[in-house]
């Protein structure tokens, strides 16, 4: 049974609602499926069985908790009340204020000018830039709507989702070709797909820009589906295998601390999905 001590009393700490904190830390950290009886509520609180009886029963009638059976099989669990709150609370952050000190960060580190891009419709917004000062910088225009097949960004958001979901988004006739290098072929773009989500990031390869490569790595919600991505972009001459590598795991990584914030968690939240599409 998970222990959770009580929580730090301040200056303005309410004692009824920090015990009812409690019994919610306890009951989310709780591995048992089936809930837990009110004994092993108030012995994981520090609460008689009498004073968890009576927080259970206020969150219970505000949606917050849930129970089942009757009598000494009664048993509690997170009710639905929190899932639409936790819903509220992830459309009230804005990627794009959360996203920022990454794109700082990995902007200092790469040398790299870094974009932050979402998903609009069936492309691809840029809502962020941010240039280092002396390093690379290649023009390519805020708020101009781009091609999903064809850049890292839209690649990488694709490869968090299903074939069949890919598909709906790119439609299954000839994709428009930006350049000699672009995938137009809608199934060879989904089997594309599955080299994205080996590696973790997306490459536009000359597929939007001649000479141009692009790396993106994509921005998990707490389902595990992307709506937004981080990249960078590059002149390919010069290019090592070694330094795309390295720019694309900062990436990943950077993309992972967003994700972090805005809900996501690898231990299980969201879809590992395959080049099938199964999770």
């Amino acid at each position: 049974m998970t222990e959770v001590g009580e929580r730090t009393s301040g200056k303005y700490t309410v004692q009824s609602v920090a015990r009812a904190l409690n019994v919610l830390d306890v009951l989310a950290a709780q591995s048992e499926s089936d809930g837990l009886s009110v004994t092993e509520i108030g012995e994981s609180t520090g609460l008689s069985k009498s004073a968890a009886f009576a927080v259970l029963q206020t969150l219970l009638e505000a949606g917050y908790v849930a129970d089942v059976g009757t009598g000494q099989h009664r048993r509690y669990r997170l009710g639905r009340t929190l899932t639409r709150l936790g819903d509220l609370a992830r459309s009230q952050t804005p990627v794009r204020e959360v996203a920022r000190p990454t794109l700082h960060r990995l902007a200092n580190e790469l040398g790299l000018s870094v974009r932050l891009g979402v998903l609009q419709g069936d492309g691809v917004g840029i809502i962020d830039r941010v240039d280092v000062m002396g390093g690379l910088r290649i023009d390519l225009r805020m708020g101009d709507r781009e091609m999903l097949h064809t850049t890292a960004i839209g690649k990488a958001i694709l490869s968090t989702r299903a074939d069949a979901d890919v598909l709906k988004l790119i439609g299954r006739r000839k994709l428009h070709a930006q350049t000699s290098h672009s995938i137009v072929d809608p199934a060879g773009f989904v089997a594309h797909l599955a080299t994205v989500r080996e590696h973790g990031y997306a490459v536009d390869n000359e597929e939007d820009f001649d000479g141009i490569i692009c790396i993106g790595a994509a921005i998990r919600d707490h389902a595990g589906i992307a709506d937004a991505a981080l990249s960078v972009t590059m002149l390919k001459a010069g290019l090592t295998a070694a330094r795309r590598s390295q720019i694309g795991k900062a990436l990943v990584d950077g993309a992972a601390e967003v994700s972090a914030n805005l809900g996501f968690s690898r231990e299980g939240d969201g879809p590992r999905l395959t080049a099938g599409g199964s999770a």
